[in-house]
């Protein structure tokens, strides 16, 4: 931990800027850690941001508890001086409203449990690539838990590129959102994607619950297209970064043939079942026209869920 000046270049959506290792431990990007290892020396070199006008805790515990944790408290004084207390692999944090060493409180605590070994992340600078948008402007269901499903037609790419990252849109409604899922469409080799989809993308149509009968009006017969977009590329929940792919690979979009087409699900959270919350949530999308030596593809293990599988009771 150190308490040197940080510039405002930004790697993702924090200021640390030397680690090889990012993680957010809240929910909300408030509490953020990152690591570098050291084989050579057997060390860890960590670095903690934290939200706060006071002290910073950070700990590595056996349980996920403050008992039997290694704890580091620290921060900086109005004078610019830096604070710090060393104390006797879960990650805890904790912020604290003042300097003085007290109780943080319930609410401003976590844990997370973070592999300090995985492979490095892989980080470029996003405004180097060109981008496209998959969101909505909507105000947010008064039911818990709501799925919402848009359409959104992608860019028309003539030749394929590379995408190379994924971020989220989220800003003030990160605390709406329990999760992000992006999908893509396809047809038969007969059939266009923006003939089956013109009436349903969302400059035409405002989305609907997923699990509804996602009817383009209520009165009328005609239902949203869901069927074509079950391939899921990039799913984002509360906790998660933005996705690099490593520097010598890249995601393949275009055809040169018509625009790509996609669906955005978003699982919205309001408990209290709050009315009139505007809401921005989405997912952009990274890519690049130079493409990489290695492309990635898509895995799916297991099967969809079939009741005729299903054996009754007592039955060898």
């Amino acid at each position: 931990m150190h308490s040197n000046p940080i510039n405002c270049e930004r790697r993702g959506k924090t200021l640390i800027k030397t680690s090889k290792n990012v993680e957010d431990l809240d929910f909300e990007g408030k509490v953020t850690l990152g690591w570098t290892i050291n084989e050579s020396e057997q060390s860890v070199t960590f670095e903690l941001e934290g939200e706060t006008d006071g002290y910073v805790g950070f700990g590595i515990s056996p349980e996920g508890k403050m008992s039997g944790a290694d704890v580091f408290i620290g921060g900086v004084r109005p004078d610019g001086s830096p604070y710090h207390s060393e104390g006797n692999i879960k990650i805890i944090w904790a912020l604290g409203e003042k300097d003085e060493i007290d109780y943080h409180g319930t609410e401003e605590r976590g844990t997370k449990s973070v592999d300090l070994f995985r492979r490095p992340q892989s980080f470029i600078d996003l405004n180097e690539t060109e981008s496209f948008d998959l969101a909505v402007n909507m105000s947010l269901p008064q039911e818990d838990g709501t799925y919402w499903c848009t359409f959104h037609e992608g860019p028309d790419l003539d030749t394929k590129h590379h995408v190379v990252a994924w971020s989220v849109i989220l800003g003030d409604s990160h605390k709406f959102v329990s999760h992000l899922t992006m999908y893509n469409c396809s047809m038969h080799e007969d059939d266009s994607l923006v003939e089956t989809f013109q009436n349903f993308t969302i400059d035409k149509f405002p989305g609907s619950n997923c699990m509804a009968d996602f009817k383009e009006e209520e009165s009328s017969d005609v239902v949203a297209p869901l069927e074509f977009c079950t391939e899921m590329l990039y799913t984002w929940s509360k906790g998660n970064t933005e996705l690099y792919f490593p520097a010598d690979i890249g995601f393949a979009i275009g055809n040169g043939v018509e625009p790509s087409h996609y669906m955005l699900e978003i699982r919205f959270r309001n408990p209290e079942s709050l009315p009139d919350v505007n809401i921005r949530a989405g997912i952009k999308v990274h890519y690049n026209k130079k493409l990489r030596p290695l492309e990635a593809g898509l895995l799916w293990v297991g099967q969809d869920t079939n009741l005729g599988l299903v054996v009754p009771p007592s039955v060898e």
